[in-house]
């Protein structure tokens, strides 16, 4: 366990306690995934899920944040209500949020997929940059704040990628997925972190 590493090894000739071990232990994960207790789409769930990582001293979230969910229908039909209340419980429980923003609309692709990329990455780019003016750590919008945004997950795995083979062309459409979010996230709050 990392407590007991923490608890012999983090400070040589010197033993941590094993109370402070466990409490540095708990610090170090970052973010904590919660998925199950902290949904945006778990309306009665996610005061309770702030307040169980509040009485734990956890201090990020990596909250999931399905593109469908918030934009499902059609390029700028954006419904932010349920990301609203996800954001707003961690803030007021002393929570950092960490987005991490994939499971594309089905509008945005041609060839369905669970997860997979957008057929024009500038959708995903633009979605990122419109999240990123709402609840950006300089919006000052009252709506909360993401401090981190994670583009996509593992794009190294097929199930990931669309079911398409992971190859150069795959990891040259991520590279370009990422440059395109990166600069338009920045273009929104150039104080985001991004993942």
């Amino acid at each position: 366990r990392l407590a007991d590493h923490l608890h012999h090894h983090l400070r040589p000739g010197r033993q941590l306690g094993r109370r402070r071990a466990e409490q540095a232990a708990v610090r170090l994960v970052f973010p904590i995934v919660l998925p199950e207790l902290f949904s945006v789409l778990a309306a009665d769930s996610t005061a309770d899920a702030a307040a169980l990582m509040q009485g734990a001293g956890l201090n990020w979230l990596r909250l999931d944040v399905p593109w469908r969910s918030i934009e499902p229908s059609c390029k700028n039909c954006i419904d932010w209500d349920a990301l609203d209340r996800a954001v707003q419980a961690a803030n007021a429980a002393g929570i950092r949020v960490m987005a991490r923003v994939d499971h594309q609309p089905a509008w945005s692709r041609a060839v369905p997929a669970e997860n997979g990329p957008p057929d024009a990455m500038f959708d995903y780019a633009d979605f990122l940059q419109v999240m990123t003016a709402r609840y950006g750590p300089s919006s000052g919008r009252g709506r909360g704040t993401i401090h981190a945004i994670q583009v996509w997950n593992e794009p190294n795995l097929t199930r990931e990628w669309g079911g398409a083979p992971i190859d150069r062309e795959q990891a040259s459409q991520y590279i370009y997925m990422l440059g395109e979010a990166y600069a338009h996230i920045k273009a929104a709050d150039p104080a985001m972190i991004v993942v």
